[in-house]
């Protein structure tokens, strides 16, 4: 989840920093500048952000007040459960290439995965988290948060997401970031930087995950596309919707094959939620249900799991399950 990269997360935000240079020349993106323990479980990788890491996020988002933050033993421990319950496929790839999990105050948005490159076209990566996300009491009152941010509150409409109490709302943000780097190391969705294009041209073409849904990164094919003015956490001058248009905006969304208004917003998202939640709701059994309610009346009561066209693409998240690549 994260405002640059694919527009809102992963790693472009390396390519509108020191924009007289390649994204592969910048300590951040190199992997002598970290020591990975592959030994390591993840819930162990959890560390200070090392400065090289600091240093990129602040002159990324124009910021002097970022600090790493260490979580306490009970917030590590939901931690650990959340990285303990993720699909085979994540498992696998983050225990050979994630160097490690990095949790920065005052972070912007929710987190965000980054890729590093050894210089023999191998390609590591780390995770960056907002340590609010720790404080919140689960995963529906996250995602509540997450979905209003896209609106102009005014006064009369209530959006929240619900699914269930007692959910830990690490669960989502290991699920959502981890598919971001199973995305980039089994190239899901096309590869855009053309660092990596130049390391991988086979990956130029669409994939399975793409076709027919999207023309490019953040244009899907025209009858998919109800998107106009979707924002999210006050980035590109957001939000811009008020909240009384929220009915119509739903309306679109369940005319889609997208799980969410964050998925809907690039191809890279829409791999990354759709994975997350169908792990959320049929592996997990957790329910998924947006609810717009207008004056007192509830207006929308969605579940997109339901959806026809949400369900054409189920088969797609099979190689999740697989434990390979």
């Amino acid at each position: 989840m994260r405002k640059m990269a694919y527009l809102i997360i992963i790693s472009l935000p390396a390519l509108l920093v020191n924009c007289d240079k390649k994204a592969i020349e910048l300590p951040v993106k190199q992997f002598r500048n970290y020591t990975i323990r592959q030994e390591l479980p993840l819930h162990e990788r959890v560390a200070p952000a090392p400065k090289v890491v600091l240093d990129f996020w602040m002159e990324a988002d124009g910021r002097k007040d970022y600090t790493p933050y260490m979580p306490n033993v009970r917030e590590m421990a939901d931690i650990r459960k959340s990285l303990e319950m993720l699909p085979p496929l994540h498992k696998k790839v983050m225990k050979e290439r994630l160097i490690g999990i990095y949790f920065i105050n005052n972070f912007l948005g929710s987190g965000g995965a980054d890729w590093v490159a050894d210089g023999k076209k191998n390609l590591y990566f780390y995770l960056v988290i907002n340590p609010r996300l720790l404080m919140m009491k689960d995963l529906s009152e996250m995602l509540t948060w997450r979905e209003r941010s896209c609106f102009i509150d005014d006064g009369d409409v209530r959006i929240s997401v619900n699914c269930g109490s007692g959910v830990n709302q690490m669960t989502y943000v290991m699920l959502h970031e981890g598919a971001h780097i199973v995305d980039y190391a089994c190239r899901i969705t096309p590869y855009v930087e053309k660092e990596l294009m130049d390391f991988y041209p086979e990956s130029r073409g669409e994939t399975g995950f793409v076709k027919g849904i999207w023309k490019s990164i953040n244009e899907p094919v025209g009858r998919h596309d109800f998107r106009k003015d979707v924002t999210f956490y006050g980035f590109n001058k957001g939000p811009r919707i008020k909240s009384s248009d929220a009915p119509s905006v739903y309306r679109g969304l369940a005319g889609s094959p997208f799980v969410s208004l964050y998925g809907s917003q690039n191809w890279a998202e829409d791999l990354a939620d759709f994975v997350t939640f169908y792990h959320i709701t049929e592996k997990m059994k957790i329910p998924y249900v947006i609810s717009v309610v207008v004056k007192g009346k509830e207006i929308i009561n969605y579940r997109p799991m339901d959806n026809p066209e949400v369900n054409k693409r189920f088969w797609l998240m099979d190689r999740f399950y697989e434990n390979k690549p």
